[in-house]
Order: C-alpha cells, then sequence, then structure tokens
C-alpha cells in the first residue's frame, strides 16, 4: 500500500485549514533560488561494521524564516544493500512523536514532520532530522550515494508556520541534494604489542604478546617508571596511564593498545612493587617507664600537750581578812598541805643545827 498520496493530502490539509480559518490569505512564496539543503554524515569515510548518522539541514534557514520551520516532507534515497537504516533521532526542537516516518521501500525513508497542537518549531542551525545507518560488513570500498528527491511528482515543501497570515511554501531546489558517503577497507583488528620495555627493574614474567599482566620489583629510590610499548600493528595506538610509584604499595601502571579498528582495545597491566622507606623500618628504642615514686605515708598527727592549769589564787580567810597572819590554804601537792610542808621543812632545819659537829678547840 502506497502512502505518499496519503502523506500529500494530509500536509496538504495541514497548509489549507489555517488558511480557510483567516480572512487574509497569504500566496505562497516560491524560494526556489534561495534554498540550501544538505545532508551531513557524522564521518566520512566510514567503514564495514561502524555505524554513522545523516543529518538533513536548511543551511540558510534564518535568511528565508527566522522563526523556523513547522512542517515538512521529505524523502531519503540509500542503498540499502551497503547499509542498514536502524532508526533517526529528532530535531533538538521536537519529540519523536512530531514524526511521521515510513519505509514504502527497502532504499527509502520517507518523513513527515507535523507538530499539530504544540507547533514545535525547528529553529535555523538545528537539524531537521539524524538518520541512524550500520555500514554491513560485506560492504566493498567505495563510493555510495545518499539523495532526497522531489518524492515522485509531490514536491519537498517546507511550511513556516501553519498561520495563514505567514504560510508560505520552500520548495526544492533543481538539484536534488546528494551525499557521496564514502566506505573504506575493512579495519585491522589487531590490537596486540610487539615489545614491552621498561626503564628500571625486570618484567616477570618475561614480555609475550598474549601475556598481559607482569611484575616488577624496585628499591625505594625508583620513584616512577617508565613503559614504553610498540604495536604489533603499525596503525594502532599505544597509550601508557601512570607512571608514578607509591612506597610500600604496589603500582599498576597500564599500557593500552588500540587497534585501527577503535572498537578493538587491549589493555597490559604492569604491577610494580616499591620498596618502603628504609626509615620507615627503624623500630624506635623504647622510652623507658619512670618507677614511681611511693606515696609518703604521713606523719601521725601529733597529740597536743595538755593545756596548764594554773594554781588558783589562795583565798583568805579567818586572821587573814583581819589583818592576822594569812591562814594558808592547801595546794594538791603530793596530798600535803603547805602548812604541813612548811612544818616540814622547820623540822628538817632544826635536826641540822642539832646534828653540826663541834668545833676542836
Amino acid at each position: 500500500m502506497r502512502t505518499r498520496p496519503f502523506l500529500a493530502l494530509l500536509l496538504a490539509l495541514t497548509l489549507l485549514i489555517p488558511m480557510l480559518a483567516v480572512q487574509t490569505v497569504s500566496a505562497a512564496v516560491d524560494t526556489t533560488t534561495a534554498l540550501s539543503i544538505s545532508l551531513k554524515p557524522s564521518m566520512n569515510p566510514t567503514y564495514p561494521g561502524k555505524s554513522f548518522t545523516v543529518a538533513v539541514y536548511i543551511n540558510n534557514l534564518s535568511s528565508v524564516s527566522s522563526g523556523g520551520i513547522a512542517t515538512f516532507q521529505l524523502t531519503l534515497h540509500y542503498e540499502s544493500a551497503k547499509f542498514d537504516y536502524t532508526g533517526f533521532t529528532p530535531s533538538s526542537d521536537a519529540t519523536s512523536t512530531d514524526y511521521n516516518v515510513e519505509k514504502p521501500k527497502t532504499n527509502e525513508i520517507t518523513v513527515l514532520y507535523l507538530s499539530p497542537t504544540t507547533y514545535n518549531k525547528i529553529k535555523p542551525g538545528h537539524a531537521l532530522i539524524t538518520f541512524k545507518f550500520t555500514t554491513k560488513t560485506t560492504t566493498s570500498a567505495a563510493s555510495y550515494p545518499f539523495y532526497l528527491d522531489r518524492d515522485g511528482t509531490t514536491p519537498m515543501s517546507f511550511v513556516s508556520s501553519p498561520s495563514a497570515s505567514e504560510n508560505y511554501t520552500l520548495k526544492n531546489p533543481t538539484s536534488d541534494p546528494t551525499l557521496s558517503e564514502s566506505v573504506g577497507a575493512t579495519l585491522a583488528k589487531n590490537a596486540d604489542l610487539a615489545t614491552l620495555t621498561i626503564d628500571q627493574g625486570t618484567l616477570a614474567p618475561a614480555f609475550a604478546a598474549g601475556t598481559t599482566s607482569y611484575d616488577v620489583s624496585v628499591p625505594f629510590e625508583i620513584a616512577e617508571l617508565i613503559a614504553t610499548g610498540t604495536p604489533a600493528d603499525p596503525k594502532a595506538k599505544v597509550a601508557v596511564t601512570g607512571k608514578a610509584l607509591t612506597a610500600g604499595a604496589t603500582t599498576d601502571i597500564k599500557v593500552v593498545v588500540t587497534a585501527q579498528d577503535w572498537d578493538v582495545k587491549k589493555t597490559y597491566t604492569i604491577h610494580v612493587a616499591r620498596a618502603p622507606d628504609p626509615a620507615s623500618l627503624i623500630t624506635p628504642s623504647p622510652t623507658p617507664t619512670p618507677t614511681p615514686i611511693p606515696t609518703q605515708t604521713p606523719y601521725p598527727t601529733q597529740t597536743p600537750y595538755p593545756t596548764y592549769t594554773p594554781y588558783p589564787t589562795p583565798e583568805t580567810t579567818g586572821s587573814d581578812a583581819g589583818g592576822g597572819p594569812p591562814a594558808y590554804v592547801a595546794y594538791g601537792l603530793g596530798g600535803l598541805a603547805a602548812v604541813e610542808l612548811v612544818a616540814i621543812l622547820l623540822l628538817l632545819r632544826a635536826l641540822r643545827r642539832r646534828i653540826r659537829p663541834t668545833r676542836v678547840k
């Protein structure tokens, strides 16, 4: 079932309905000589098995319609025996639901862009649509055309606005926009190294293209190690990451080989063990623990001497009060009264006199 008449009718209705709603109708503007459309590939050449894109641009849109494009219809032709169509990416100003993309034939892709509710305009400088392709692995090295055409008898049309007062149609140029996409020879997938050398130490095991892991030991004095690799395929590329070494630890240095086919990579890893700093291996003499001084036992608290009690003042009695000889009051001295003590003293004195020897004349 052919969809071109339907698409053409839908586009005509899109242009006609707004015109009927507005009293002032503007005629379509033919800008054939001003229009410039191009197809831009993401890479050229491409290679068997590789993916690429083809974007559609109106190069001078700002000079024709500064507001952008609200509706367009186009058909892209390509060689389906050489490339697989894998989908499309909408303009950055639109969404996928704004597009109706079909394949009425194996080598054609028809596109109708219409945003009926929001009128998303594709602004100048932005791709109208981007087609995605993958080059078949069986495609030979040559150039193959991609081109836009008039979709048979239907003009390739672009509408600046659904409003009738602004409406005009941009007709396609006299020649179809064409892209010549080149396909190169199949890319080599060899990501082996032919040699791997280091400026310090020795690889263990010895280098072999199929061995991807190596060990190296270096003394503390070696702070960095430089690895150099030569690819087996001159079209491959080699990148080395890391060279500074950490003392007392193992550092991985990676040598990454990218084949001519950039999707094929191989990584060789060198595990470099650097000795620790000798100063960190010296065990310091332990600091002697001082013998604690025993806590001194405090002297016992001295019992205070008893408070001296003074003798009492003798009391005057009897004749002492009347002016006569004092009457002595007994003091507590050895249980004797003072009067008794005096009497004893007088007695001892008398006895001394009595026993004094007589002098010889």
